[in-house]
């Protein structure tokens, strides 16, 4: 199985959350998540190619209290709804590579639109 990187919109952002914990109380906190946040799954040689163009994208590392630049590969990213469209940018041109990738495209629009955080879960 290859490995994937999971692109999900958080409907209720709290900005006092460390959104890398996982800690829920469900037995596979994980598919909770990947659920909770409508989570598509993207071929990681794809993600491997937004890495460098997201760096000027800025971003938070898991919670508001670290901030960053761009997708991290191997941590929760958080995208705020400003980052949006520099995501948007990057990913918008791989659409014809893969149908995740034009799902992902669906999940920013659709939190451009509604003003939503966007996470990432890494490889």
């Amino acid at each position: 199985m290859p490995c994937c990187v999971d692109f999900g919109i958080v409907d209720a952002f709290n900005p006092d959350q460390d959104y890398a914990l996982l800690d829920t109380g469900h037995p596979d906190p994980y598919r909770y998540f990947l659920k909770e946040y409508r989570c598509v799954s993207v071929d990681d040689d794809i993600v491997n190619e937004w890495i460098v163009p997201s760096i000027k994208m800025p971003s938070y590392l898991g919670t508001l209290s670290r901030p960053s630049h761009g997708i991290d590969h191997y941590a929760v990213t958080l995208v705020p709804p400003s980052s949006l469209p520099v995501l948007l940018e990057i990913v918008k041109p791989w659409e014809e590579a893969d149908e995740s990738v034009r799902r992902v495209t669906g999940l920013i629009q659709e939190a451009i639109e509604n003003g939503k955080y966007m996470i990432v879960y890494g490889v």
